[in-house]
């Protein structure tokens, strides 16, 4: 499955979508995602608030938090989708990922198309990786950069540097 059961992907949407509009200055014209996008920003710089966030909600479910707690949000490479997940490459390219949507395919946010750059959000849920949606700057991969990036990825699952889980040795660096 490319991403997270229906339940499970809205109450993470809920918490994750209502701690970073606690971030948020208000009045900004922006688009929602843009919004959310800068607050995901403010939180890396900040990682602290999610503290104070949990102090002043502790409703909120522990294991949503830990998630969020969890989040990496680099330029990664998006390689390609299999039957059950998407890969991602780590930007310095010594690891790679078996990433998971929240309601959609990763194919899906990005217009239809695999192989891009893109600045975005992964973290860990029940013993997945998923990412966050907020994809920002994609910038597409041309055929032989693709090509490389695949070589790459084979040498990777040969070092067993290919994770699927987050709790793997050595796969959240």
């Amino acid at each position: 499955m490319h991403h997270l059961q229906r339940d499970e992907a809205l109450a993470f949407i809920g918490v994750y979508q209502h701690f970073l509009e606690t971030l948020r200055q208000p009045g900004g014209k922006e688009s929602v995602l843009q919004n959310l996008a800068q607050a995901r920003a403010l939180f890396l710089e900040q990682p602290a608030m999610l503290g104070t966030y949990r102090t002043r909600h502790p409703q909120q479910p522990a294991e949503i938090i830990e998630a969020i707690a969890s989040l990496r949000v680099k330029r990664w490479i998006y390689l390609r989708d299999t039957a059950n997940y998407s890969i991602f490459l780590d930007p310095n390219g010594n690891a790679a990922y078996a990433v998971h949507g929240l309601t959609q395919r990763l194919r899906e946010v990005t217009g239809g198309m695999t192989g891009c750059v893109i600045t975005t959000g992964v973290f860990a849920w029940d013993g997945i990786f998923v990412c966050d949606g907020i994809v920002a700057d994609l910038v597409w991969l041309g055929s032989n950069i693709k090509r490389d990036f695949s070589g790459r990825l084979k040498i990777l699952r040969q070092q067993g540097q290919f994770f699927f889980c987050p709790w793997a040795t050595g796969a959240w660096q």
